[in-house]
């Protein structure tokens, strides 16, 4: 194996798009908006078996597969393979590795001599089939979708620049009222729209009461499955279930127009996620886990690492008490934004 600098996104033409976060697409989309330096890991052949970025906190480097992406599934073909792999990567790298795997498989797990834990969950709903999508819903998610067809609200698909500014304000003022965290920036979810939604790859999906948009959140496309990549709603509409209506009417679309199976995204482990896993289980969403195997070498200093962490978090949070205005915040997320990857 050997270890090659991405200088030109068509290199990436030949290796397999085995969900959205290894699409061409995406790669060119978080290499280009963050200028992190990407690595390719090639077997003797050429094939591309995994892509690494490299982000960095002042000197300090690590290497992700891959940043700000829900997981990857790496072109390997066996347990052996994968473990030579990751082998010749922290050899060659030199540098703290952290590395993030959609393992479908458990005894490709069981057979892996690294120690990979679960880090989080991923949930697909099956839209193959028009009544299953129903059937497989929970009765109280089928409720909410008739408590939101009563409380007439409304759906549309929409395509417009101006859908992802409708988006980030409910993103803006969810992350920052409800999580206390600063949202990814505007120009982030415009670069989104220019790379996947201008191109018809993605749609934004709007909820209305009324002329109000209460509810929306952006697909993006690849292959035969939908991704639900980030999604927003308004606190004081939840009680008219906008959130149920959204995702039967996405599933639906889904299967008219051919998609088998929409990615929910993930949800995290702990008992803080508890409730959006049941719901997204509610919706007929099957689990999947999801592994991380991460490397740290005994060179690296952890204490500066965590300093730097300190020093964001507080940034961060100074920024979200202050309540500045959306233009504002989205300014200094886009300089802060990097240092969390």
């Amino acid at each position: 194996m050997r270890i090659k600098k991405l200088e030109n996104i068509t290199e990436l033409d030949n290796y397999p798009e085995t969900s959205l976060f290894e699409s061409k697409k995406w790669l060119q989309l978080i290499t280009s908006f963050y200028n992190f330096p990407v690595t390719l890991l090639l077997n003797d052949i050429g094939d591309i078996k995994l892509v690494t970025a490299e982000t960095k906190k002042l000197y300090l480097s690590k290497f992700h597969s891959l940043p700000f992406s829900d997981y990857v599934i790496p072109n390997f073909s066996n347990a052996k393979e994968f473990n030579a792999g990751i082998n010749y990567v922290k050899e060659k790298l030199k540098a703290p590795l952290n590395l993030s795997f959609k393992i479908v498989t458990q005894d490709l797990i069981d057979s892996l001599t690294f120690p990979f834990q679960q880090s989080a969950w991923c949930h697909t709903v099956d839209t193959s089939n028009k009544v299953m999508i129903h059937k497989n819903m929970d009765n109280s998610f089928l409720r909410g979708i008739q408590k939101a067809e009563k409380n007439d609200l409304t759906v549309r698909f929409n395509v417009a620049k101006e859908a992802v500014e409708r988006f980030y304000k409910l993103f803006h003022d969810l992350r920052i009222y409800k999580f206390k965290k600063i949202p990814q920036s505007k120009s982030w979810f415009l670069a989104v729209w220019e790379t996947f939604i201008k191109t018809k790859n993605g749609f934004i999906i709007e909820v209305l009461k009324d002329e109000m948009v209460i509810a929306s959140a952006i697909i993006l496309v690849n292959g035969q499955l939908l991704y639900y990549k980030y999604g927003a709603s308004h606190k004081d509409h939840l009680k008219l279930r906008p959130n149920n209506i959204l995702f039967d009417q996405l599933f639906l679309y889904a299967y008219q127009h051919g998609f088998t199976q929409v990615d929910l995204g993930i949800s995290g482990i702990s008992d803080a996620y508890e409730g959006l896993r049941r719901f997204k289980s509610y919706m007929g969403g099957v689990e999947q886990p999801i592994y991380t195997y991460s490397h740290q070498p005994e060179t690296f200093d952890d204490s500066l690492e965590a300093k730097i962490d300190k020093i964001t978090s507080l940034l961060t949070e100074e920024i979200v008490g202050l309540n500045l205005p959306i233009e504002k915040t989205s300014e200094y997320s886009e300089i802060l934004y990097p240092y969390f990857a």
